[in-house]
């Protein structure tokens, strides 16, 4: 005998999957994204430091919201096409 879901139990399935696709997935590529513009930041920032490009080595806000847009960026072509999908 096949073992039979209520609507309620399968509701919720669908509702964490749109989660899942809309929200968890599009903010995890998006983490990824800010942290991938963070690390080539602090890379080129080191390399300016050890070339004496610059005589100190700080991360102000600019650089932060260059990040975020690294994040912003991705999330929104992630969420795009998981609604393409």
């Amino acid at each position: 005998m096949k073992n039979l879901t209520t609507g309620k139990e399968y509701n919720i399935h669908l509702l964490f999957g749109y989660i899942n696709n809309y929200l968890i997935n599009p903010i995890k590529s998006g983490t990824i994204g800010f942290v991938t513009f963070f690390i080539v930041l602090l890379f080129s920032k080191v390399v300016a430091l050890a070339f004496q490009m610059s005589k100190e080595f700080t991360i102000d806000s600019g650089d932060i919201q260059l990040c975020l847009m690294g994040f912003a960026m991705v999330f929104i072509v992630k969420f795009l096409d998981n609604i393409k999908k």
